[in-house]
This record gives structure tokens, sequence and C-alpha cells, in this order.
């Protein structure tokens, strides 16, 4: 698999006009969401980490942001698993987060 780290990411409903205002709220929002989600991790507040990256993975989905939709997932069954381990739920949201610096509507 090819690394695309440093390419842009869009959605697969980017050329549709009826989305663009949609997918604009969306990464306009982004940036609060990853902040919120870094800041229940830094409290230690997992269930509330869960909840967020769950919502994620959910809209990234939904707007058509495969590799977010991913990367929450996996941050989710990170944060899911009996024994949550810091190194893996630290991996997991640095994917997460740089995706979500990639978007572009």
């Amino acid at each position: 698999m090819a690394d695309h780290a440093d390419q842009p990411l869009r959605s697969a409903f980017s050329d549709d006009p009826e989305m663009q205002h949609l997918l604009q709220l969306f990464v306009e929002e982004l940036p609060q969401h990853i902040d919120e989600l870094c800041e229940a991790l830094n409290d230690e507040s997992l269930d509330d980490a869960q909840r967020i990256a769950h919502q994620l993975k959910g809209a990234g989905a939904g707007y058509g942001f495969a590799p977010i939709s991913e990367a929450a997932s996996d941050l989710e069954a990170a944060l899911t698993a009996s024994v949550a381990e810091a190194n893996a739920i630290r991996q997991a949201l640095d994917a997460l987060v740089d995706c979500c610096t990639r978007v572009i509507a």
C-alpha cells in the first residue's frame, strides 16, 4: 500500500455540488473534534475519547472520508480493548490526526 501521508484527503463526495456545504462544515469542525479527543485522552477520560472516536468513525464514513472512518475505528478499538495500551492508543490517535489534518472540502 502506498503512503499518501503528504496528499490532501478528499471526500468521495467532493464532486457533488449538493454536498459541498456539508463537507465544508465537517472540515471546519474537525479541529474542534480532534482537540476534544486529545483533551479527553489527556484527562484519561477513555469513555469520552471512545465516544468521540465513534462519532468520527460514523461521520467520516457518512461524509465520504473513508481513511478518517478507518483511523477512528482503529482508535475506538484501541480504547475499548480490555487492557488499553497507551502506545496503541497514541499510534491510533496519531493516524487519525494525520488524516484529519489532510482533509479538504
